[in-house]
């Protein structure tokens, strides 16, 4: 089981994620939906198709551009994933 934690809240905790380049990929209804808040950043890469981004907010610390991609989700910039 993948989980990915940011200043101490778990964001995403699943089985059924992707490894793809070394990241995993984390689906949908695996999220804790409260600390995400969608942004204006958008961009497109061959592989990955249309990518979305979401900010994470917790306790009013904020990482931004957390990675939605194609319905799962990879994180970065500070956000520790463990499996």
């Amino acid at each position: 089981m993948a989980t990915a934690i940011w200043s101490g809240a778990v964001l995403a905790r699943s089985d059924g994620n992707e490894l793809v380049e070394s990241n995993v990929y984390f689906q949908p209804a695996s999220l804790d939906r409260r600390y995400f808040r969608d942004c204006n950043w958008h961009s497109h890469r061959p592989w990955e198709g249309d990518t979305s981004y979401c900010d994470i907010e917790v306790n009013g610390a904020v990482s931004p551009a957390a990675v939605c991609i194609r319905d799962y989700a990879a994180f970065w910039n500070g956000v520790e994933v463990m499996e």
